[in-house]
């Protein structure tokens, strides 16, 4: 009797594990991209199915685009290094085949801190040829971080050995070398194919085309369009339904970035559906919201500028009420950050000098 029960045990077991395999082997293709969808919440990353082939990631990082076909996978962007691990594990719910492409939208590091990685799995960086740079100039100023540390240590001991100023100085320069020897850049996070306007891919059965925008988020911006799908990839050009973020120290201009909104809305339709860098998935609607948000701010900054008016007469109109109460300012640019690149940006298109605006401050 206990044998037959043992047996009994066995059988039943194995009958519940066959059919566990049996469902799983019957899931269809939808239910297997939602089983994935709810295991990258599970990690953090929110998957969204755009199109056939077209899928959003959202993650601590600037949204990631996927083209998953027969081809392979073609990537737009890809957050930080420490996240590389899942969002790997994401791709490969969808998909064993190899990441070919990854797009680089500009140079920012919650956009490439994981090319090291994805090139590591066979993934042909690519990006526009001031991201590039930028990228290698990232290193330079991380270089020169670790030099000036280096020698604050190195003035500060010499110093305390008693040596007059001068002559500690001396001592603390030759003792930390150059700013060169410091210098670590990691070439596998750097691009392997750089453009300067345009660029054109035949994958996955349709054909994507990639292009830069003049002096936009950054000077390096390149969008993403794949046009039989209708999904358009915007990297940081366009924040969906938050103020955008202007890169000034690095080629960005908030007139460029009104211009390639316009650029954009030129090239889609209503049906359009749009990756921003960050944010939901938006359409038309919701460009359409941000351009005129954007103009809005700009002309009257202008106005109000060349009316004389000082920054903080200007910041007294409340100019961004409408917005604000909408959320614009919840997103990474604070309403205060916002309007300190506003009045810059508008203080140097329109040529006032500085200590003229600074005069006008003290009298009022």
């Amino acid at each position: 009797m206990r044998h037959s029960i043992l047996l009994f045990c066995l059988i039943f077991s194995i009958v519940l594990s066959a059919n566990a395999q049996k469902k799983t082997s019957e899931l269809t293709d939808d239910e297997k991209e939602k089983a994935a969808a709810v295991k990258a919440e599970n990690d953090g990353l929110k998957l969204t199915k755009l199109s056939e082939n077209i899928y959003m990631l959202e993650g601590k990082g600037g949204n990631i685009g996927l083209s998953v076909g027969e081809d392979g996978v073609f990537m737009i962007d890809d957050q930080f290094a420490d996240a590389s691990p899942i969002i790997l594990n994401r791709i490969r719910s969808l998909s064993s085949k190899p990441i070919q492409f990854l797009i680089n939208t500009h140079h920012h590091g919650d956009h490439t801190g994981g090319n090291s990685n994805f090139k590591q799995e066979g993934a042909a960086i690519i990006s526009h040829e001031n991201a590039r740079k930028r990228l290698l100039e990232s290193g330079m100023e991380q270089a020169q971080k670790k030099y000036d540390a280096a020698y604050e240590k190195a003035l500060t001991k010499a110093s305390s050995d008693g040596g007059n100023n001068e002559r500690a100085k001396e001592m603390a320069k030759k003792s930390v070398g150059e700013v060169q020897d410091y210098l670590e850049i990691d070439q596998q996070k750097l691009p392997v194919v750089t453009f300067d306007d345009d660029l054109t891919f035949h994958y996955n059965g349709e054909k994507i085309m990639v292009f830069h925008v003049h002096e936009a988020h950054t000077d390096g911006d390149a969008l993403v369009y794949f046009t039989e799908s209708n999904v358009l990839h915007t990297g940081d050009v366009f924040f969906n339904g938050k103020y955008p973020y202007i890169d000034v120290a690095h080629g960005g201009d908030v007139y460029g970035a009104l211009k390639a909104l316009n650029e954009i809305k030129m090239l889609i339709n209503e049906d359009t559906k749009i990756i921003p860098g960050h944010g939901p998935v938006a359409t038309l609607r919701d460009l359409n919201e941000s351009i005129g948000m954007l103009r809005y701010l700009t002309e009257q900054y202008a106005y109000h500028f060349m009316s004389k008016k000082s920054k903080d007469q200007i910041l007294k109109l409340n100019l961004t009420k409408e917005y604000d109460a909408e959320g614009y300012g919840d997103g990474y640019i604070k309403t205060a950050q916002f309007h300190d690149m506003l009045f810059a940006e508008t203080q140097d298109k329109y040529g006032i000098p500085k200590e003229k605006l600074e005069a006008q401050d003290n009298d009022n």
